[in-house]
């Protein structure tokens, strides 16, 4: 866990801040062997902007409480979750599951015609309910909402702005590490 981090500036401004506290930096670069073991388990190759993207932002702190101390997380869930797979989540624990490939597939198939472009389930991020998180080749960010609904993205800055935009009040961050 780790102490408040303030937030100023424009919502790319406060973003930027606590991707920095979760652990990420400019250039930040991480070995892709667990990443990939993951995937190869169920015959996945990752496309190239997934594993641009998985590169640079795997193993972030995942859980992000706005204005709530450290003492104060025990029991609460975070705020935002970022939670890039594999991680400890049920998605993860599912992901290659029989029992619920159908939904999987069919929501694959799904957004993959969306995207024009074949594309991997990468990560669940959001602000308490999460969006599915989907990336091909191009790097662009793919999501789908628990009702379908699907949106494109360009960066994970603008995928995040909406909540950043609509919460001003976010005064502090504080982050919690997964073991």
């Amino acid at each position: 866990m780790s102490d408040k981090t303030y937030l100023t500036g424009s919502a790319e401004d406060k973003i930027l801040t606590c991707l920095k506290a979760a652990g990420w930096h400019k250039g930040r670069r991480v070995d892709m062997t667990k990443v990939r073991d993951f995937y190869s388990k169920g015959g996945i190759i990752l496309p190239a902007g997934a594993v641009r993207f998985l590169r640079e932002y795997h193993g972030l702190a995942s859980g992000w409480y706005f204005n709530i101390p450290v003492e104060k997380q025990a029991g609460r869930a975070p705020d935002v979750t970022f939670s890039l797979f594999p991680n400890k989540g049920w998605e993860t624990e599912q992901y290659f599951d029989e029992r619920y490939k159908d939904v999987f597939d069919e929501d694959l198939k799904t957004i993959s015609e969306y995207a024009g472009e074949p594309l991997v389930w990468v990560a669940s991020i959001g602000y308490y309910y999460y969006d599915a998180v989907y990336m091909g080749s191009t790097g662009k960010i793919f999501t789908m909402r628990d009702d379908g609904e699907i949106r494109t993205y360009y960066s994970i800055v603008d995928m995040l702005s909406w909540d950043f935009e609509h919460h001003p009040n976010w005064e502090y961050v504080t982050v919690r590490h997964e073991p």
